[in-house]
């Protein structure tokens, strides 16, 4: 996997302080476009490249509201010089000269330079500033790769530009410049950005470039050889969905512009970006949540759920249908609806009516196993076969005690506890886990999330247990607003031999923003640790139906053993009593089942008899053939 220089979080922070009203800073993002694995030595030894029109969002958003959208007048044309002699209208041709308003991003001011229309198409302008240079080779082949590709696909899957737009000519200007980012030395820079107070008369935003405009970095972002083209037109096709989106909804909420904007590199032909890697090694990182100390993971998060959303629920939903799958990226750009609520809204209109949580928890386990022979929600298929989280708890010694950290709402936590050596070994990225201290009659995963922390955020989970034969069953988590929750594996090791905890935080999306990170704690601890978790594993082993009946029956007895043992001691009848007052109508089948079983214990025999009788056992069954009662 790549390295990304330490240089740029280093970054993040002082450039964040650079941007103040009206364009407020989000962290540095890597526009990468290939983590393929390839080992070109172009691509590898590219500089990392940012996005900046995500720096910007706050102006575009407040300027929808203040600014009006509308076409230059006839008036105003007229003394822009865009109308000639006989009042027809001028269009750009190869030669022209103009001068720019453009960001300069490291004094976080505006400025103005001279650039020449290098070429004309019928898509384009390709507007290269006066001091840099292109060669004649690069001009024409990134001409016809905007007006045949980029533009074709983009349009097809996003939908429209405001055309003719605001100079009332149906062309995308490209300048070509040296973007002034400040981060010289850093091997980062700003490759590209789209900046809304061009699409406003001068009469209202005053730096105005009355025009469809992208801007794009030729130093840094230099495309003398192949690896640097294709990342140059992967980054335009990412800055003119930027166009595509504010035309259509410009008040959307950056992760959901900025995981189409990422889509549309991918469709275009350029390949996946390289903030997977970065995601990767931080799952827990927010899908919706933009940290500014997580660009790079922001990133990878949106891109991947993009092309689940696309590739996965969408494909399923349609059979397959490229034109529906358009149809679909088409219809969430321009949905008037914000964030989560665009999401479902969208895929509602295309028959799917599952919980936007649920999709969530799908998308989770897709990064956690990445395997559609489990089931097809659960792979990302043939283009993204080799991906998986790099950053797992991998546990093969047990228990498991005192486990901590933070997860962000709508991220993901992936917990591993296996006795096979070779997945273990491969979930650890290829070293060794030691495995030990291991019993049988289950385990108990413990989870909690910190209480007090603002949103109404709350826990979800899901289980995957690989069967020795290599078979996969697996469980929902059912967790209550407490986030404090015990889950009972009854047959792990003796029937299964890997399992994959997959936990997410969900919360309403404002929330989430504003206080994304939480708390979390775990143990995994063998079942028989207190009675509680004795009857939880009992009645889970009940409703195991995957279970082989053998395992099933042993466990049965060992588990109903400990059960008996423990309720025979005062504190433990008192627990009992406590455990069955609170089961539920569901649940007491299982607990009918439990009183047979514990009649069949030797030991069952000895409070039949005036002399061996145990005051809490007998309180204890009781206690257990009342709660069967219906």
């Amino acid at each position: 996997m790549k390295k990304y220089p330490s240089v740029l979080f280093s970054l993040i922070i002082s450039i964040s302080i650079l941007f103040c009203a009206p364009f407020a800073a989000y962290a540095l993002t890597i526009s990468q476009f290939d983590e393929s694995g390839s080992s070109d030595a172009d691509a590898m030894s590219l500089p990392v490249a940012i996005d900046g029109t995500h720096y910007f969002d706050d102006f575009q958003r407040r300027a929808a509201t203040t600014y009006k959208k509308a076409s230059l007048t006839r008036t105003e044309m007229r003394s822009r010089g865009r109308l000639d002699i006989s009042d027809a209208f001028r269009f750009d041709v190869q030669g022209n000269v103009q001068n720019f308003w453009t960001r300069n991003i490291a004094a976080n001011q505006n400025e103005e330079i001279g650039a020449t229309c290098a070429r004309a198409g019928k898509n384009c302008y390709i507007y290269v500033a006066n001091n840099v240079k292109v060669e004649d080779a690069y001009l024409d082949r990134l001409l016809t790769e905007f007006d045949n590709n980029i533009y074709a696909n983009d349009t097809a899957c996003f939908g429209s530009e405001w055309k003719p737009g605001i100079d009332n000519d149906n062309h995308v200007t490209l300048l070509l410049l040296d973007i002034k980012d400040g981060m010289e030395g850093s091997n980062a820079f700003v490759a590209g950005y789209f900046f809304a107070g061009d699409e406003y008369s001068k009469s209202q935003y005053p730096n105005s470039n009355e025009r469809e405009m992208i801007y794009m970095d030729v130093v840094q972002g230099a495309i003398n050889n192949e690896a640097g083209f294709k990342r140059f037109c992967g980054t335009i096709a990412h800055e003119f969905q930027h166009m595509i989106h504010w035309h259509n909804d410009a008040k959307e909420t950056t992760w959901v512009n900025e995981s189409m904007a990422q889509y549309a590199s991918f469709v275009n032909g350029y390949g996946h970006p390289g903030q997977i890697s970065a995601y990767f090694k931080a799952p827990d990182t927010s899908l919706t949540a933009w940290r500014k100390d997580r660009g790079l993971a922001n990133y990878g998060a949106i891109y991947m759920f993009s092309y689940y959303l696309v590739h996965v629920v969408v494909d399923l939903a349609s059979g397959g249908d490229r034109q529906k799958k358009l149809s679909f990226t088409r219809a969430l750009v321009s949905n008037p609806a914000h964030g989560i609520d665009g999401v479902v809204s969208t895929l509602a209109a295309f028959g799917v009516t599952k919980p936007f949580n649920d999709i969530y928890l799908d998308w989770l386990t897709t990064n956690a196993v990445n395997n559609k022979k489990i089931s097809k929600r659960f792979g990302y298929g043939d283009q993204m076969a080799q991906y998986l989280p790099v950053a797992r708890r991998v546990h093969g010694s047990f228990p498991v005690n005192r486990m901590a950290g933070t997860l962000d709402a709508y991220g993901g936590l992936y917990i591993v506890c296996s006795v096979d050596p070779e997945y273990l070994k491969n979930a650890n990225l290829g070293a060794d886990v030691q495995i030990a201290g291991i019993q049988n009659g289950g385990y108990v995963l413990h989870m909690s999330l910190a209480t007090g922390q603002s949103g109404g955020a709350q826990l979800k989970g899901r289980l995957l247990k690989v069967k020795f034969d290599g078979t996969y069953s697996g469980d929902d988590f059912i967790i209550g607003p407490d986030n404090n929750y015990a889950f009972a594996v009854p047959g792990f090791p003796s029937e299964y031999k890997t399992l994959i905890f997959t936990f997410g935080v969900v919360a309403p999306e404002q929330a989430a923003a504003a206080a994304p990170t939480y708390n979390y704690a775990y143990d995994f601890v063998p079942a028989n640790t207190n009675l509680r978790y004795m009857v939880s594993a009992y009645n889970q082993l009940a409703s195991d139906g995957a279970m082989s009946a053998t395992n099933k029956q042993a466990l049965m007895n060992d588990i109903t053993g400990g059960i008996l043992a423990s309720i025979a001691t005062n504190e433990g009848a008192e627990e009992f009593s406590k455990i069955v007052a609170g089961m539920n109508e569901t649940q007491k089948p299982s607990c009918a089942r439990l009183l047979g079983e514990i009649k069949k214990k030797a030991a069952f025999e000895s409070v039949q008899s005036p002399n061996t009788q145990n005051e809490n056992l007998l309180k204890a069954i009781n206690v257990l053939e009342t709660g069967t009662k219906k």
